[in-house]
């Protein structure tokens, strides 16, 4: 099927404008027949525009205004421009682009590429290997299914993992990443983060700042999930929590099949938290200086690198009611 673009421009004002939906027939320079699709360029210019591409691999401009784009089927690009944009990229493999303004961004099926520039975006993706990046920006990035990429970039940004393994940055700022289900890979980057690694064997690295790490969330389907979550607090003072009182159900995490592993504790400013009474708690050596944290009799974590560590201390902190 030959290939022409349907080149449309909008004007200064709020536009409304479809492009084709359907492939066509045309005779090409030898008169011959020829099946085009229906791939189309739209301009939006000024104006909150109204943009769909419909069928076919798209682009759609919207330039200034609030602007609303929609791929619809196809691998479609979209460009938001300047301005507050909605931006939907429909089944395929899209690329959106926000440019400034807060924008929202939703991914569809397909393998998808969102970045959302300058301002408070939200990118909302489902299925698919999808590579997120918030930018400039108090951001909120959800990847939905499979495995996703997500980049908070500068600003206090929330990212979801959701389902699948997936990667998430949260670069300059206080984040808050959450890996949810499956493996998942957490780097909070600059800033004093908080990270949730929910179910699953996890990575999660504080990066530099005061970081709060969580490996598993503290929900009763904690135990016996056979969750091995590597810890690593990076530079700053960090909290590992491997207990809490901050859910209604609270306990010990890693009960049964599966342990944290602490790589870099730092007793001078960083803390483990635990939840319930000391006495529940003991410590031993697991390898060569390696320290086992235990809760009546169950190895809950190991403290690499770190020996001779004393339960009465205050780098243990125990929640009680």
């Amino acid at each position: 099927m030959a290939t022409v673009k349907n080149v449309i421009y909008g004007t200064e004002l709020s536009d409304d404008i479809l492009g084709n939906n359907t492939p066509f027939w045309s005779i090409d320079e030898s008169g011959n027949y020829v099946l085009r699709s229906a791939d189309d360029i739209i301009y939006g210019f000024g104006g909150n525009d109204d943009l769909n591409g419909r069928g076919g691999n798209d682009e759609l401009f919207g330039a200034s205004g609030n602007d609303t784009l929609e791929g619809d089927d196809g691998n479609d690009e979209l460009f938001g421009g300047s301005g507050n944009d909605e931006m939907y990229g429909g089944a395929g493999n899209d690329l959106m682009s926000g440019d400034s303004g807060n924008d929202t961004f939703s991914g569809g099926s397909g393998n998808d590429t969102v970045n959302g520039g300058l301002g408070d975006d939200f990118i909302n993706t489902q299925d698919g290997n999808d590579s997120l990046t918030g930018g400039d920006g108090a951001d909120r990035l959800r990847g939905g299914n499979d495995a996703d990429t997500l980049n908070g970039g500068a600003g206090n940004d929330l990212l979801r993992g959701e389902n699948g393994n997936d990667s998430l940055v949260g670069e300059a700022g206080d984040d808050q990443l959450q890996g949810n289900e499956n493996n998942d890979i957490l780097n909070g980057g600059i800033g004093d983060d908080n990270l949730y690694g929910g179910f699953g064997i996890d990575t999660l690295i504080g990066g530099d700042g005061n970081d709060w790490i969580r490996g598993a969330d503290g929900g009763a389907n904690d135990i016996n999930t056979n969750q091995f979550d590597r810890l690593t607090g990076g530079a700053g003072a960090d909290n590992f929590v491997l207990g809490d009182a901050l859910f209604v159900n609270s306990w010990s995490h890693y009960l049964g099949v599966g342990n944290a592993i602490i790589t870099d504790f730092n007793t001078a400013e960083d803390r483990i938290r635990l939840y319930g009474n000391r006495n529940s708690y003991s410590l031993n050596a697991s390898g060569p200086n390696n320290t086992g944290i235990y809760y009546q009799g169950d190895l809950i974590a190991v403290v690499q690198n770190t020996a001779n560590l004393d339960l009465s201390q205050n780098y243990f902190v125990f929640y009680q009611f």
